[in-house]
């Protein structure tokens, strides 16, 4: 027997399990209207790795995006309610998930990269905040990162130092930063992105604790 071809959600719940959204400038209005919050967001910065949903490449970021949080290995939308498969937010659910249809991706591959907004959107001009993030991509941006672990790999002595000190300079700031303003783990992961001691993994290393240390240690050999 020939397989139906779908035409309407099934409320499977596959394409929340896959992550969540990223959001566009006409998405700006759940933050205004308190339907979501900075720690129901997580931002990805520029130069982290991750999977364009749309040619399933993993590629750095040209430019940060802002996405809805995910949990668990599988970074499922946490707005998924796994019990029905439903949306939590469905009535004011981000313009992706409105334009994703499994069975017909034309309308998200059209917007997909298109006027995606980035944390400096969704703060207000002059916010105090817009000054910690900058003081923040000042000291831990991606590029340079990445030029310690290349070093790192070709035996630089002194690359393992700076790798180390942007992980513990990016530490240091998201606990001064939480202490300071009572601020939630997940709304600084909005604001200052993924700790690096975590995201560094994309380049193949990992942090790990040796005789009360921490040292870098390959992931792959």
């Amino acid at each position: 027997m020939a397989e139906t071809k779908r035409t309407h959600c099934e409320c499977c719940g596959v394409c929340c399990r896959k992550g969540g959204p990223s959001l566009h400038s006409d998405d700006k209005k759940l933050l205004d209207e308190g339907v979501l919050g900075f720690g129901d967001l997580i931002t990805l910065r520029a130069g982290e790795l991750v999977t364009n949903q749309i040619t399933k490449k993993v590629e750095p970021l040209e430019q940060e995006i802002v996405k809805l949080r995910g949990t668990g290995l599988s970074w499922a939308c946490a707005q998924l309610d796994t019990d029905s498969n439903l949306c939590k937010i469905y009535g004011n659910r981000p313009i992706e998930c409105e334009a994703l249809k499994c069975w017909d991706t034309s309308e998200l591959e059209a917007m997909y990269n298109k006027d995606r907004v980035t944390r400096y959107d969704l703060i207000p001009e002059g916010h105090p905040l817009q000054e910690l993030i900058d003081t923040h991509e000042g000291e831990c941006p991606y590029d340079r990162l990445e030029l310690a672990v290349q070093g790192y790999a070709a035996g630089d002595p002194d690359a393992e130092i700076i790798i180390f000190e942007m992980i513990d300079f990016d530490l240091n700031f998201r606990a001064a930063f939480r202490d300071k303003t009572g601020a939630s783990e997940e709304e600084a992961e909005f604001l200052f992105g993924r700790p690096l001691h975590r995201t560094i993994r994309q380049f193949g290393l990992d942090v790990v604790t040796k005789n009360g240390r921490s040292v870098l240690q390959p992931m792959f050999k």
